[in-house]
């Protein structure tokens, strides 16, 4: 029974591992207020992979990933970054908000980029 129980540990660490080995660190560098053609960008990840999304504007605001209450300051000039590990499989959208109130066309305009995060 021992012999079971330490044989099945080690397999579940070996599988924690491989997972853990697998996942990714992806980043994305996204200009907030410029004006995008078509759809929004989607960048695709999955579920653990470490997300870093560099982001840049010419004025200031905030931005934030809707359902992941994950949200940074932009100021003009200075990049800013949100980083974090996609737990969650979904799409999420970031969506951009200028300081002076103006959000591209409305609260809840057209996403700055869509992140799918796929199941591992």
């Amino acid at each position: 029974m021992l012999r079971r129980v330490v044989r099945s540990g080690a397999v579940l660490c070996l599988w924690v591992l491989l997972v853990e080995a697998a996942a990714a660190e992806r980043a994305f560098d996204l200009t907030l207020d410029a004006p995008a053609a078509g759809d929004p960008r989607t960048l695709r990840v999955t579920q653990g992979d470490t997300v870093e999304l560099r982001l840049t504007a010419t004025r200031a605001g905030v931005a934030h990933l809707h359902a992941l209450r994950l949200e940074t300051n932009v100021r003009p000039g200075e990049p800013a970054a949100l980083r974090f590990v996609a737990r969650t499989a979904g799409r999420f959208r970031l969506e951009w908000h200028t300081d002076d109130g103006r959000a591209p066309a409305g609260h809840h305009a057209a996403p700055a980029a869509v992140l799918e995060v796929h199941p591992r």
